[in-house]
């Protein structure tokens, strides 16, 4: 497996690559969020054999064509409360879901990083959210609800983990 990501964080593009095994339902997928000045997206290739990935890859391209969907928008740390959004954004592409997302991050220096957003999800995302962590340390309590604009969203449930 080669997964290519992109986050983007208002003002810097973080291009990585990641190489190893993956769950079959990742294969061939691109996974996309955006909310209030971040963007995230990443393609997963899998091939079989050994060292098979060594030189695949592709990153996921940008996509800026406004689709008709628009969702809250917003991004708060240190907070284990849902964000308040004040701003509604414009989604693109294939993200034509909104979605509402708690989590929490392990960082290098052992910290731990409480985090929520809202915006814009495309329907693979949605479906995996679990499975598309690729390449985060350590995240737990996190909560994903996905909904279109035309029906309430259901609240994400948040939980403390180990």
């Amino acid at each position: 497996m080669t997964c290519s990501q992109i986050y983007y964080d208002g003002e810097t593009e973080f291009p990585a690559l990641l190489k190893g095994c993956a769950n079959e339902q990742m294969c061939g997928n691109e996974g996309r969020v955006s909310a209030e000045k971040i963007k995230y997206r990443f393609y997963t290739t899998c091939c079989k054999g050994d060292f098979c990935n060594r030189d695949e890859h592709r990153f996921p391209l940008k996509d800026l064509t406004p689709n008709g969907v628009k969702c809250p928008s917003c991004y708060s740390c240190n907070s284990t409360e849902e964000c308040v959004s004040t701003k509604e954004m414009n989604c693109t592409g294939s993200e034509a879901l909104c979605f509402t997302y708690l989590g929490a991050m392990e960082m290098p220096d052992n910290t731990v990083m409480h985090y929520s957003m809202k915006g814009c999800s495309n329907n693979f995302t949605c479906q995996h959210h679990e499975e598309n962590e690729i390449g985060v340390t350590f995240l737990y309590g996190k909560g994903m609800s996905c909904y279109t604009p035309h029906n309430p969203p259901v609240p994400p449930k948040y939980t403390n983990g180990s």
